[in-house]
């Protein structure tokens, strides 16, 4: 959906004229039907007389007019679409550079070289809208397929086991936090947003799509004390940032702790050895030349259970 603003006739005509251009080079159509004038004046008894054109056929003048081609759902679907697609083509570019599990390179560089170049992307605009649970599941699902391409596992490796060895938490936590720290930035000066805010959480219910509604349910998830106390003193940028990391970081490594305990497969590995941000001693321990990182990526299949063993294949060996 395009809007085009101008103070006069010539200007609103010129801004056709490019989107006409643009929209012919670009291959894609503008529907004249579809469009519509719209003329703002204080004077409201003088009518526009002035005609405007696109693919050569008049657009006819409105008093009102609704677009329903658009709608909150499809535009944050899109941007979720769009997040991917950009993260995807970003490890694409650092494969092709030789940034992968593959071929070699450390894990605990190519892991980081996904929080600097590929995190960001992936997650960059979405803290400014309202997700949906079948989003965050598609965020997750994209960031547990990469982070087990970049440390060379299979796909039935466990999901616990990913987070363990990678030091990272679902893509979720990092959008949650950095929504937190927005609505800290938000509400800390005495300001209209802040009243905003107020009005919002007083006059809206849980079905609502307001974005601070959003952020109550995040609080709410995370056990933090409640919003109203938060906004009655609420701490300084520093301290609330490193409160809200403190408190997913602690909830994600009980839950990521709590799914490797029930994994027979992931026995051998302690998952109270998660640090968030940092890599597992298996990759952190590992050099940098190609059969140290050999050795790593045998012992990281061992730990996860993926390694086949010859007691593995005797189970469905009629000779034991």
């Amino acid at each position: 959906m395009i809007l085009a603003l101008a103070e006069d006739a010539i200007s609103l005509q010129t801004m056709l004229n490019l989107q006409e251009t643009f929209a012919n080079k670009d291959r894609y159509f503008i529907s004249e039907a579809k469009s519509k004038i719209m003329t703002f004046n204080s004077r409201r008894n003088e009518k526009c007389v002035d005609e405007f054109y696109l693919h050569e056929k008049p657009i006819e003048h409105v008093v009102s007019y609704t677009h329903v081609g658009i709608n909150r759902n499809s535009v944050e679907k899109c941007l979720v679409s769009e997040r991917i697609k950009l993260a995807r083509r970003t490890c694409y570019s650092l494969m092709g550079a030789g940034m992968h599990g593959y071929n070699g390179v450390n894990p605990n560089i190519v892991i980081k070289l996904w929080n600097t170049y590929v995190r960001p992307r992936l997650i960059f605009g979405l803290d400014c809208v309202t997700l949906t649970r079948k989003e965050l599941d598609e965020l997750n699902f994209f960031h547990k397929s990469q982070l087990k391409i970049l440390q060379n596992l299979p796909e039935r490796t466990a999901d616990a086991a990913i987070y363990i060895l990678s030091g990272q938490m679902p893509i979720e936590a990092f959008l949650h936090r950095q929504i937190l720290v927005n609505f800290g930035n938000i509400v800390r000066n005495n300001d209209i947003e802040k009243e905003i805010c107020i009005r919002q959480l007083v006059m809206k219910d849980n079905t609502s799509h307001s974005w601070f509604i959003y952020v109550n349910d995040i609080l709410s998830l995370y056990e933090f004390e409640s919003i109203f106390d938060i906004l009655n003193s609420i701490p300084n940028r520093e301290s609330w940032k490193n409160y809200v990391k403190k408190r997913i970081e602690t909830f994600w490594r009980q839950k990521i702790t709590n799914m490797a305990e029930g994994k027979s497969t992931l026995r051998f590995l302690h998952p109270m050895s998660m640090n968030c941000e940092t890599v597992h001693n298996v990759w952190a321990n590992t050099g940098l030349d190609s059969i140290s990182i050999m050795k790593a990526n045998v012992k990281a299949r061992l730990l996860t259970g993926v390694y086949t063993l010859q007691s593995n294949r005797s189970r469905f060996n009629k000779y034991e």
